[in-house]
């Protein structure tokens, strides 16, 4: 947070209500948000195919997103950042691979995104599996992340062999030509069925995260990508006479500038931030354009909710509180 100039963010989280909880992830507190209860054990992976323009069914679901596996000395590590270079040809190219291989197991696999893939099965497996909203940045040791459960081994013997199928791909044999670290695993997460349709109480959810796109979805509200601004998104309320009573903003670029590009990106995310969206939204808190705010950030080591009200800025009191006073709850 040092050498950060962040005020209006500073004065929004210094006068607002603030609560700080433990650490949860954006797909979980999704889920927290649409009642599905524990995201440890929600579908996310069928979830997110929705949200990804898929068609689930009634088929089992597991994310399967593509990573970098490295050995180094007695241990093996993991690396999200790579698969950022991942164009669609290449990806279909290894994802043709694993179905040809894995079709005898019953698995299909897909990629409606380059960066994103799944896998369906004909039944839920017994497994708990960590989700890649855990994996921050590269050098994540797999050793400690590995599946548990009944089905674990059956579900690791898939990693295994999607490793070995893809070590010498012609695809990553292209990358590592153009200077590109090969995309030789697949991480497994979010298992499970997607749910009937569920009660929420925003009437709008606006994201690029698929995840929260399903959600919206299932409840049937409306979506959409968000706006370059919080001006673009203030015309556009009022353009609809502010009919929309509680509305969702899901970002996760400073999540995957971190994970992509190191502290220093997500530094300059968070300062496009400050102009694009804290400044103006505190504008609008003064002229009353919005009735509350309330600014929810989830870190590694903790998360922040800040509910604000106009009345709340002129409570003095309530000191603007330095950035690294949040610093504990890392980036």
């Amino acid at each position: 947070m040092q050498g950060l100039a962040l005020p209006a963010l500073q004065k929004l989280l210094g006068r607002g209500r603030r609560q700080i909880t433990e650490a949860v992830s954006v797909e979980h507190w999704l889920c927290d948000a649409a009642g599905l209860g524990d995201g440890a054990a929600a579908p996310l992976a069928a979830i997110s195919f929705l949200g990804d323009g898929g068609s689930p069914g009634a088929r089992a679901w597991l994310r399967a997103d593509p990573v970098h596996l490295r050995a180094e000395r007695d241990q093996l590590l993991l690396d999200l950042a790579p698969a950022a270079t991942l164009n669609a040809d290449d990806a279909a190219a290894l994802v043709k691979t694993l179905n040809q291989h894995f079709a005898a197991d019953g698995l299909q696999f897909h990629a409606p995104g380059a960066r994103r893939w799944y896998v369906e099965t004909a039944t839920v497996p017994e497994v708990t599996l960590v989700p890649v909203s855990a994996l921050v940045a590269a050098g994540n040791n797999v050793d400690a992340l590995r599946p548990s459960g009944r089905d674990a081994m059956a579900w690791q013997r898939i990693a295994n062999e999607a490793q070995m199928l893809l070590h010498e791909h012609p695809a990553n044999l292209a990358r590592e030509d153009r200077g590109e670290l090969p995309i030789n695993g697949v991480w497994l997460w979010g298992a499970g069925r997607l749910p009937a349709r569920i009660n929420l109480r925003y009437s709008r959810i606006l994201s690029d995260d698929p995840v929260a796109l399903g959600i919206a979805m299932l409840g049937n509200v409306a979506t959409g990508a968000p706006p370059a601004s919080a001006k673009l998104w203030l015309a556009g309320r009022q353009a609809d006479h502010g009919r929309r009573e509680r509305e969702l903003i899901v970002f996760g670029g400073l999540r995957e500038a971190v994970r992509d590009s190191g502290v220093e990106s997500w530094r300059s995310r968070l300062e496009d931030f400050e102009r694009d969206w804290f400044a103006p939204l505190l504008h609008a808190l003064r002229r009353e354009d919005i009735g509350m705010l309330t600014i929810h950030a989830l870190a590694q080591h903790g998360s922040l909710s800040a509910e604000i009200i106009r009345g709340d800025l002129v409570k003095f009191w309530r000191g603007a509180r330095p950035l690294a006073a949040y610093a504990d709850l890392g980036p």
